[in-house]
């Protein structure tokens, strides 16, 4: 695993998500219930961006077309055809890492 640092505590539970950028990908890491979950922004079925969309407990609904996607899991509620991929996250004091393998 590789695993590199995106953001800091402090500044994700103040907005309570953020959209990060590596390389070409879009991910979006969500601060839920004191933990972090980190899942490709961009949905599949239309590229909408997910950092746009809704929060609904554990989902957030694509702003386009309404497609649900779990923040732990990313799996499309709507359906498994276009889930998306969920990143592993530590934290390491205030440093939330992300594994980018």
């Amino acid at each position: 695993m590789t695993f590199v640092e995106v953001a800091s505590v402090d500044e994700l539970r103040e907005s309570g998500r953020k959209l990060v950028t590596l390389g070409e990908d879009k991910i979006l890491l969500v601060f839920l219930d004191g933990k972090v979950y980190a899942i490709s922004a961009v949905c599949p079925h239309r590229s909408g961006e997910l950092i746009d969309g809704q929060l609904d407990d554990e989902e957030v609904i694509c702003p386009m077309h309404a497609f649900m996607f779990n923040i732990k899991t990313g799996l499309c509620l709507n359906s498994p055809t276009y889930s998306i991929r969920s990143y592993k996250v530590k934290i390491e004091g205030d440093i939330i890492k992300m594994d980018i393998e």
